[in-house]
């Protein structure tokens, strides 16, 4: 029996699959997630689902995709509202993070939060998306200024 490669990166309820674009590599992805939904009781929605393949043929696509019953991804494409497709040393590419992160932070207002509730929520929004994000690309030097800054 043939060893079968599949990556996976994880967030919250999202999941990220890489593999080679092969029939094989795309029957094991359907039935780890069959016995994920088996084995949890959760029900994947493949309405919602995605799947994209470089390097191959639109017909191979088409039915990956339908093997999976979801839809094909266009490139670019955003990921937790994050371009994955683009030049992480451009400034603008980590803009969408800093625009988040100054709205989270900026709904709370210093004066009805106490030192301790400002550092939570500091942490909490530092802590989620943009960790997410940084442990991909090596954030600029104006994106760590900027961010220290809000």
């Amino acid at each position: 029996m043939e060893q079968v490669q599949v990556d996976i990166l994880q967030f919250a309820d999202d999941a990220l699959f890489v593999s080679e674009a092969t029939h094989q590599n795309i029957f094991t992805v359907k039935t780890f997630i069959r016995c994920f939904e088996l084995v949890s009781g959760l029900k994947v929605n493949f309405h919602k689902s995605c799947i994209k393949v470089l390097g191959i043929d639109r017909d191979m696509v088409h039915s990956f995709s339908l093997i999976l019953n979801c839809n094909i991804m266009s490139i670019p494409f955003t990921y937790l509202c994050f371009p994955v497709w683009g030049n992480p040393r451009k400034k603008w590419f980590c803009e969408p993070l800093i625009s988040k992160v100054k709205v989270k932070l900026s709904k709370w207002k210093e004066k009805h939060l106490s030192l301790f509730g400002r550092i939570c929520l500091i942490k909490l929004v530092l802590t989620s998306k943009p960790l997410f994000i940084l442990s991909f690309y090596e954030a600029h030097v104006l994106v760590c200024q900027r961010l220290t800054q809000i």
